[in-house]
């Protein structure tokens, strides 16, 4: 119970301070909205992590002046060749 309520209070930190940067700065791309968040909160979360929550949350065309659609092919195009395609499809929490 006591780790859950951690959890929450950690999260509601990382919305707010998503909301702050977005009042400060405006809709940022993925990579600029990730860098901003690690830098806030010490931690190394990658990029692509932040997208997939971005996206999951309908938060993406918020917050992101990056087309999803680009981004992917982007992703897919930088991403060594030799991964399975139900990879890609795979649900990942952190």
């Amino acid at each position: 119970m006591i780790l859950l309520t951690v959890r929450v209070q950690e999260l509601i930190k990382i919305v707010n301070s998503i909301w702050v940067q977005y009042d400060k700065c405006g809709k940022m791309t993925v990579q600029s909205l990730t860098a901003q968040l690690n830098e806030t909160f010490a931690t190394r979360i990658p990029v692509s992590k932040i997208a997939e929550k971005l996206k999951a949350y309908g938060l993406w065309d918020i917050l992101v002046t990056d087309s999803f659609d680009e981004y992917i092919d982007n992703l897919i195009v930088s991403t060594d060749t030799d991964i399975d395609v139900d990879d890609l499809l795979q649900e990942e929490f952190f």
